[in-house]
């Protein structure tokens, strides 16, 4: 997020979960930054983050990944064992992503049905609920 003034301390630090990002810099003082890291970078604003040059990167980072979740996203649709609630939320989410129109649950010839029980197969039999 542009503009992330999230500073922690070193005990919060290794509380918080390995999502969250540190800046890589180092302070004056020899210390580490203690502030986050800008979406996709490594460093925060104030290090070099804002920069548009490491905008762009973080960017383009972020971009190369969503290829490989929503990777991710369609083996865990199709995945018997996951709960059909989610895997249609999955499939409705990834609909949203491609900004594609899903027609209301109860509504005719919606999108998302036939975009399941076309690409599918696992997830067919329960199709008519969307339509």
């Amino acid at each position: 997020m542009a503009g992330r003034t999230r500073s922690h301390s070193e005990e919060r630090w290794q509380l918080l979960p390995d999502t969250v990002i540190r800046c890589n810099a180092t302070r004056p003082n020899g210390s580490r930054c203690k502030r986050e890291a800008e979406d996709g970078a490594v460093v925060c604003d104030q290090h070099g983050g804002a920069a548009p040059q490491v905008r762009r990167r973080a960017a383009e980072r972020l971009i190369m990944t969503a290829d490989q979740a929503a990777q991710m996203l369609v083996e865990m649709m199709e995945d018997r064992e996951v709960p059909f609630g989610v895997r249609a939320k999955i499939a409705q989410d990834l609909l949203d992503r491609a900004s594609l129109l899903v027609v209301g649950s109860r509504g005719r010839g919606s999108v998302l049905a036939t975009w399941v029980g076309s690409l599918s197969p696992s997830l067919a039999p329960h199709s008519a609920q969307w339509s």
